[in-house]
């Protein structure tokens, strides 16, 4: 669950909602993606490396003694770092000099403490000393400091600190500023920076995003900018009621001006479609007249699933075999284009000689456009 204060807060009020998240697998989840936007740049969450000492002292970590073999690696060229004054209960207690020659421990050494990461240090040891993998997946080494302390080491791989309060993602006024961009208005708008910093945390750059409950149509706009941000080659599926028209006259007419833009806001174009759904009485259509029903719309669906437009010229869409042997009959096949065939459709040896000789790429319509499992009993 987290927090996202959705206003500019002068008193204390209550002025916050919260975000509920759910997994199908929490176990498959893994590790959220991204930095809380409240984090300063000079923060060292956004350092490459993970650094911080293995001492940890506390009733959950009693002192243990591990031995520094000859070789450790040491951040500092040449030193001796000597053995500290005993005080009882101070941690760590080194129990010789330490010897530092060319970045490496001259001499093995005893060292006692309380340790963070003992079974950790041990494996770097037990390696010869080359990084080993943590349980995140994260490269780790050791090394010794100038005091004498062992250091962990990590690598990082795509920078995450993710915190329970959401913050600096922008406001519901900031979120109706932007719907005025787009001469729109729409109450109570959620921002697209909050709705791109939960996308980020878990989706790929080729995810499928979709909203159940669109609205003025935040996450599709959230998606598109993220696009044009990192490169990313994400969809989006909004749905919603059309309740006082919010579907045609807010949802679909937000996406229309984001992708064409107007005087405030810089176009981002998209291959954007806008579809009425319904119930189907399956004893309407009898046998497989259904499917022949489905396959009027067979265009758009390929239209959004590849993201082509059928009105160029290089996009053919074949769905029944006559189809297929008239367009070779009348020369009407484009050479170097995309043709989108039916899966049982079926073609002789003749025929996919033409369509190799033109250099036609042959893309098969997934099955799962043609509601088989709709009119089946």
């Amino acid at each position: 669950m987290l927090a996202w204060p959705f206003t500019n807060m002068a008193k204390v009020k209550n002025k916050h909602e919260y975000i509920l998240m759910y997994a199908k697998e929490i176990n498959n989840l893994g590790y959220p993606i991204g930095i809380a936007p409240d984090i300063k740049l000079d923060s060292k969450v956004f350092n490459e490396e993970i650094r911080n000492t293995v001492v940890k002292n506390g009733l959950k970590n009693p002192p243990s003694r591990i031995i520094i073999p000859k070789g450790f690696p040491a951040e500092v060229d040449n030193a001796i770092i000597p053995k500290p004054k005993p005080k009882k209960g101070i941690y760590p207690d080194f129990k010789s000099d330490i010897v530092i020659e060319n970045k490496k421990v001259k001499y093995e050494f005893e060292i006692e403490s309380g340790w963070s990461s003992a079974s950790m240090l041990k494996k770097f040891i037990s390696n010869g000393f080359q990084s080993v993998v943590d349980s995140k997946g994260l490269e780790t080494s050791f090394a010794i400091t100038s005091t004498g302390t062992p250091y962990i080491i990590k690598k990082r791989i795509g920078s995450t600190h993710v915190t329970s309060v959401i913050r600096n993602v922008g406001t519901t006024q900031s979120a109706s500023k932007m719907l005025e961009n787009l001469n729109l208005d729409f109450d109570y708008p959620k921002p697209t920076g909050l709705v791109s910093y939960l996308v980020k945390m878990y989706s790929k750059k080729n995810s499928i995003i979709l909203d159940f409950f669109a609205g003025s149509g935040t996450t599709g706009q959230a998606v598109t900018e993220l696009n044009a941000e990192d490169g990313g080659n994400r969809k989006f599926i909004l749905a919603t009621n059309n309740e006082n028209n919010i579907a045609k006259e807010v949802t679909y007419e937000r996406m229309k001006r984001v992708s064409s833009g107007t005087e405030k806001y810089e176009a981002k174009p998209m291959n954007l479609k806008y579809f009425k759904t319904d119930f189907v009485i399956k004893e309407d259509f009898p046998d497989v007249s259904l499917e022949y029903e489905l396959l009027q719309y067979i265009t758009p669906l390929v239209e959004l699933e590849f993201a082509v437009d059928i009105a160029n010229p290089k996009v053919q869409i074949v769905i029944t075999d006559e189809q297929l042997e008239n367009l070779i009959e009348n020369n009407e096949l484009v050479a170097h284009s995309t043709l989108f065939m039916h899966p049982d459709i079926f073609r002789d040896a003749e025929q996919n000689q033409i369509l190799t000789d033109l250099q036609i790429k042959v893309q098969e319509i997934p099955n799962y456009f043609f509601g088989m499992e709709l009119w089946s009993k």
